[in-house]
Parts: structure tokens; C-alpha cells; sequence
């Protein structure tokens, strides 16, 4: 990578340029830095991207296959981590494609509609310093590609990865494909995206070419897309809050009692006989009245009293808010998915579909553990009340009891039963939840099988427009740089180019290619401007003429590389180091034709 080379926002007035550490974002007013992205290892990038539409952001692809995305407006902040292919990433491109719909999507879609859209929105749980909040669910992408208040035109996010041996594609920073391909037989040049196509230009002259049209083109192949990535997050949303019920909530109350319980009494079964005779018989032995005073005393019982409160009360509000909502959406989603390959199979063949009888299942288990739980809750609740006046009897003989046997009929067989419960190895108490771990594991058979149609689904769409390598003319070695413009035509005629044309240098020419259909729209021969050059250095080069104001000698290349339409030269020198040159190009166009000239 080239330190003097700097990529120009495409929407605001910055640029970007890589230093020893890492990247710095700069103002062109006054080349002030405002952002500083470290990056460990500089060898390890792979290549680096402005967000092509709104500007604000900065992907950068590591060798490794991951891709970190930048807030450039933030300091350099890092907002999303993505990990989109396997190692040996060699370049990469992000590309934002707009989906228009056609009349024929509307009237493909008007059947289908999303019903988890007007469901009431999503909330999600997540622990501060001090305790579980509920905040509004917002997914980790939401930052770097907000959502539109309408889905007339919905953007779908490609982070394209060109590997030693494969494509890999990742949509919307979720989803990815990939597909082999022969080994890379020649030093990759440059790989870019004009007109949603991707080209990757290599040293030997062969190039190839990937598009997704035919994925943008068809609804169906959108619909899942969007059902599976929506599953997905859903999947993931519930993975993550029953982990949250494990750690945050029952590990902590679990943990206590396997301190104050079995460890401070000598075992579960001891403790539970001897409090079933106290509540039975009244019988204090020394050992009990021991426990009860020095290990509960009033701050381990109020100790047990939180957690195990927060242990049922705040479980059920995550079963109830969170977990709830997203078995619906899971449910419908999983129905929206099967109905879409109903349909489809009227023409094509597709594989089984998926067993979506295992979300109805996983709901099932939700009702049922909130069920049991609130049950369980109450059993809990008479136990402590009768255990407080134990505990605090036995610190205070004056201490008149508060909750009697006698004057209330639940209390005694609520409490026996929590006993049995909780006070044992290997305690059934929170059984429910365990087994909501275990049921939401077979869910992924339903996600995986999805996951599977989809990917055959997407990689039918790209080969269908993928390219080898095609070795062409002979006019296309010694390839030294490249770059996409944007173009506009003042005419008003209609030619179609009007979204991007590659600019492209060789060592002997410079060349206007359409990417679509890669032909050669215009061309110059490069010609090195030396006018100015002679006042400061002289080139060591045995064919230069000095006498003449231009050169076609280009054994002193050593670097060239685009900086817009201006290509910028590095030349070899004396001893007192290189010679940097520039030649702007104008491209315009001329009726149904472009032209090509130097400035």
C-alpha cells in the first residue's frame, strides 16, 4: 500500500491515508487530521473502503477475513466488527446497492407482507454497573446502516472479498456466501466496483468480473435473504438473553445458597430434614441455631431474599418481554419463509423445507417455564416469610413471630415444598430454564436448513454472471493503476455510463473502459511531461530525450497510481531520490461516444 496515495470521501470534503500505525482522516480545506485509526499490524490490511453513500464511515478488510468498520466523523471509533470470509483475503470493496422496486416486485410482494412489522417493537435486557435494564433493541448494524423510514428503496450492504481461492460475499454485515474459484495466477493489481459490478484487474491482463444484477433483480431471492438475516438476529437475540437468565440471574442465586447451604451446614439433605422439623416440630438442634444465627444472621437472609426474588421476578420479565416477542416473530418469519418456497417450487425445484415445528416447540417451553416459574415464585416467597421469623427468633428471643401455621393454611405446605425444591443436588428449582437451552439448540436445525437455501439460492444468482479469468488484449499488461469515475453526461443523451467508467494506465497508455462490457471507450498514449523536470534533476535513463517537452520512454516508471483523473508519477532520479510528476486527464462526452484528453 502506497503512503502517498490518499482516498477522497465521496461525500464529504476528507480524504483518508495510511501512516506507519494505521489510517488518519483529514480535512482538504487545511489537511487538518480529525480522526486516528490504529491498526496493529499494517501487513495484515487488506484494503480499505469509504462508505459509498453516506460518507460517514470507513471499512477497512484484514487478511484475516474480517472487516472493521470505522465511525470517521466519531475520532476513528470502531462500530462493528465482521467477520466475512476465512483467511487469505487479498482485496475487498463495499458496495451499497439501492433496491428499487419495479411494478412487477410491488405486484410480486403484494400477497406477501411481514407481519413482524406491526408487531409492537422489541425491547432487549442488559446489565449496567448495578443492575438488569431494559432498553430498546436496536441491532449492532443499526449504527452503521440505519433504516429508512419507508422500504420503498431498502439498501443492501455487499462487503465483497476477493480470496486466494474464493469469493466471499456478506450481506448487510450478516449473511455470507462463498464461492470457489480457481487460484489467483497473477499479482492482483486493483479490484473495483463500478455499476454494482466488481472487476478485479490482474498483472498478466486477465481480469474478472462478478455482479450481483441478478440477485438485485429478484424479489424472491430478497425476501429470504432478508427473512434469514431477521431469524438470525432473532436466534441470536434469544441465545443471548437466556445466557443472560444463566449468568446475571441464577449463577449469582445458586452459587449463594451452595456457600451459606452447603457449605457452611455440611449438605443440602441435613439442612432440609432439620428445617422440616423446626417447622413441623419446633426442634432447634445446636448445630441448626448455629447456622441460623452466625452463617444466615440478617444480611445473608436479606442476601437470599434479593437474589432469589430478582432470580424469579426479573427471569419472568425476560421470559415475558423478551423471549415471548421473539418466538412470534421467529414463528412468522419461519411461516413468511415457507410460503415463499411453497410458492417458488410451482416452477422451480428447491430442497425440503424447512422444520419449523421446532419454534413452535421452543414457545411451548417458554409458556411452560413461565408457568412453572411463577409458581415456584410463590412457593419462595411463603418459604422466606416463614424463614425470616425463624432466623430472627433465633437472634432475638424477644422477637414475636409474625407468619403463624396455624392462621395460614398455605404457608406449611408452600414452604415443605420449596424445601424439597431447593434444598437438594443437583436442584430441579430452575429445570425449566435448562431445558429452554437445550430446545432453543434444536431451533438451529430450522435456521441451518434455511441457511442452506439461501446459500444455493444466492450462489445460483452470482455464477449466473461470474467470469473466470478471460486473458485480454495484449493492450491490458503491464497494468500499473486504475480507478472509477463518476461521470455525468450535460447532453441529456442516454448512454448509460453515466454511473461509472474505470479509468485505467499502462506503461504505455492511458485507457476510458466501459466495465460492463470492458470495451475501450477511448485512449491516449502516456506521455511524461519533462519541461519543468530538467531545472531540478536529471534521469538517469540512457534513452530519455532531453531536448523534446515529452517523453514515451517508460523504463523509468517505478509507481503510477489515480488520484481522481489525475495520475500521479513516480520517475526515477539522481541520488538525490525520485522525481514525482502528475498528468490530468478530462473525460467528456461526445454524443453516444467519450473522449479522452490531457489538461
Amino acid at each position: 500500500m502506497d503512503q502517498d496515495y490518499v482516498d477522497y470521501n465521496p461525500v464529504y470534503p476528507l480524504y483518508v491515508k495510511q501512516f506507519t500505525r494505521g489510517f488518519s482522516v483529514h480535512r482538504m480545506a487545511d489537511d487538518a487530521r480529525i480522526a486516528t485509526i490504529i491498526v496493529r499490524d499494517m501487513s495484515q490490511v487488506a484494503g480499505y473502503q469509504w462508505d459509498p453513500i453516506t460518507g460517514k464511515f470507513l471499512s477497512i478488510f484484514y487478511k484475516d477475513g474480517t472487516v472493521r468498520i470505522y465511525d470517521g466523523f466519531r475520532s476513528g471509533r470502531l462500530v462493528s466488527l465482521l467477520r466475512a470470509s476465512s483467511n487469505g483475503a487479498v482485496s475487498g470493496i463495499w458496495d451499497r446497492i439501492e433496491l428499487l422496486h419495479s411494478e412487477e416486485n410491488i405486484k410480486d410482494w403484494s400477497i406477501d407482507h411481514d407481519v413482524t412489522e406491526m408487531m409492537p417493537k422489541m425491547v432487549k435486557f442488559a446489565r449496567d454497573s448495578r443492575q438488569l435494564c431494559v432498553v430498546p433493541y436496536t441491532l449492532p448494524s443499526d449504527v452503521w446502516r440505519p433504516q429508512a423510514a419507508d422500504d420503498t428503496n431498502a439498501l443492501l450492504d455487499a462487503h465483497v472479498i476477493r480470496c486466494h481461492d474464493s469469493l466471499s460475499v456478506m450481506f448487510d454485515g450478516e449473511f455470507t456466501i462463498s464461492i470457489q474459484l480457481a487460484a489467483i495466477p497473477s499479482p492482483l493489481v486493483k479490484f473495483v466496483s463500478a455499476q454494482h459490478q466488481y472487476l478485479a484487474f490482474y498483472q498478466d491482463g486477465s481480469v474478472e468480473r462478478f455482479d450481483l444484477a441478478n440477485l438485485v433483480k429478484d424479489p424472491f431471492s430478497l425476501r429470504l435473504l432478508k427473512n434469514v438475516i431477521t431469524m438470525r438476529q432473532l436466534h441470536r437475540y434469544l441465545q443471548d438473553h437466556i445466557e443472560l437468565i444463566q449468568r446475571d440471574l441464577l449463577q449469582p442465586y445458586d452459587e449463594f445458597l451452595e456457600r451459606c447451604c452447603q457449605g457452611a451446614f455440611g449438605g443440602y439433605d441435613l439442612l432440609r430434614e432439620q428445617l422440616i422439623d423446626l417447622m413441623l416440630v419446633g426442634d432447634v438442634t445446636p448445630e441448626l441455631e448455629d447456622w441460623l444465627v452466625n452463617s444466615m444472621g440478617e444480611k445473608n437472609l436479606k442476601r437470599w431474599r434479593k437474589l432469589g426474588t430478582d432470580a424469579y421476578h426479573k427471569t419472568l420479565q425476560v421470559l415475558t418481554l423478551a423471549c415471548l416477542p421473539a418466538c412470534e416473530r421467529l414463528i412468522s418469519l419461519g411461516q413468511r419463509c415457507t410460503g415463499n418456497l411453497l410458492s417458488r417450487q410451482l416452477t422451480l425445484q428447491l430442497p425440503l423445507l424447512p422444520p419449523i415445528d421446532c419454534l413452535q416447540f421452543f414457545l411451548k417451553n417458554v409458556l411452560e417455564a413461565i408457568a412453572s416459574l411463577s409458581s415456584q415464585q410463590r412457593l419462595l416467597g411463603s418459604f422466606l416469610d416463614w424463614f425470616d421469623d425463624r432466623v430472627r427468633e433465633s437472634i432475638d428471643e424477644d422477637y414475636k413471630l409474625r407468619f403463624n401455621l396455624h392462621d395460614n393454611s398455605s404457608l406449611g405446605p408452600d414452604t415443605a415444598s420449596y424445601l424439597q425444591l431447593r434444598l437438594r443436588n443437583s436442584s430441579p428449582e430452575f429445570s425449566s430454564v435448562s431445558d429452554l437451552t437445550h430446545s432453543l439448540a434444536s431451533t438451529t436445525d430450522c435456521v441451518s436448513s434455511l441457511d442452506s437455501i439461501l446459500i444455493d439460492a444466492l450462489t445460483s444468482k452470482i455464477n449466473i454472471s461470474h467470469e473466470a479469468h478471460n486473458k485480454m488484449n495484449d493492450i491490458f499488461c503491464d497494468l500499473m493503476d486504475l480507478t472509477v469515475i463518476k461521470t455525468n453526461n450535460p447532453t441529456g443523451t442516454a448512454t448509460g455510463l453515466e454511473n461509472g467508467l474505470i479509468l485505467l494506465a499502462t506503461k504505455s497508455q492511458v485507457i476510458l473502459l466501459d466495465p460492463q462490457s470492458l470495451m475501450i471507450l477511448a485512449q491516449l498514449p502516456l506521455q511524461i511531461p519533462l519541461t519543468y523536470l530538467e531545472k531540478e534533476r536529471e534521469f538517469v535513463s540512457s534513452t530519455t530525450t532531453m531536448a523534446t517537452s515529452t517523453t514515451t520512454t517508460q523504463d523509468m516508471i517505478t509507481r503510477a497510481y489515480w488520484q481522481h483523473t489525475t495520475l500521479q508519477l513516480e520517475l526515477q532520479g539522481s541520488q538525490q531520490g525520485p522525481i514525482k510528476t502528475a498528468i490530468d486527464y478530462q473525460v467528456t462526452p461526445n454524443g453516444d461516444q467519450w473522449s479522452l484528453a490531457v489538461l
